[in-house]
């Protein structure tokens, strides 16, 4: 995974633009809750991981000084992991429980930013960051977040990525889980009911 972390950090760096995983489901709603002033976007990760952001969507603006940074981070971890007599299984896993890209995102954010990650955060030289939230549906008062799937289809499926400043669901993070391998039956539903 580290070198997949790499090759896109690497990629938003170089072009900047919208990156997104093949299990992610857009909805029609992101693309007018990006704010247009943002520079650099991202999902902060649920629950037990929320420490962590999320890169399975991330946008930037070309040559971001964060994803410079990262690239940065991912190097001197890269490195000290090369080092002989390194414990390997345990610098992984004092990273973010072992989910090296979005631990080192986030330090690497950490040390950019004197701002946590708020859902909208202004910063030094024009910089613009704006932050989802990844949550479990039935966490979701559903009636605040109008078109929210009801949250049946199972294990990591049951998650949506929602603005909570305009309340509008933006995403929904899996449409597959890999873990059981099955695909997430509400996800699917919508996305083939989109086109």
């Amino acid at each position: 995974m580290v070198k997949s972390d790499i090759c896109r950090l690497a990629m938003m760096y170089t072009l900047g633009g919208y990156y997104f995983d093949t299990d992610i489901l857009v909805t029609p709603e992101l693309k007018a809750q990006i704010a247009p002033e943002t520079t650099f976007a991202t999902v902060r990760a649920a629950a037990a991981l929320s420490a962590s952001f999320f890169q399975a969507f991330l946008a930037a603006s070309q040559k971001h000084p964060l994803m410079e940074l990262a690239l940065k981070e991912f190097k001197d971890w890269y490195d000290k992991l090369r080092t002989p007599g390194v414990n390997e299984a345990q610098m992984r896993v004092s990273v973010a429980q072992g989910n090296i890209g979005t631990g080192l995102l986030r330090k690497a954010y950490d040390n950019w930013s004197r701002d946590g990650p708020m859902p909208k955060v202004s910063h030094p030289g024009g910089h613009v960051s704006q932050f989802f939230e990844e949550t479990p549906i039935n966490w979701l008062p559903r009636a605040q977040y109008p078109g929210l799937l009801p949250g049946h289809s199972g294990f990591i499926c049951d998650y949506a990525v929602v603005n909570k400043l305009t309340n509008k669901v933006v995403l929904y993070s899996r449409v597959y889980d890999s873990h059981h391998h099955q695909e997430c039956s509400e996800e699917v539903k919508l996305m083939r009911s989109m086109g």
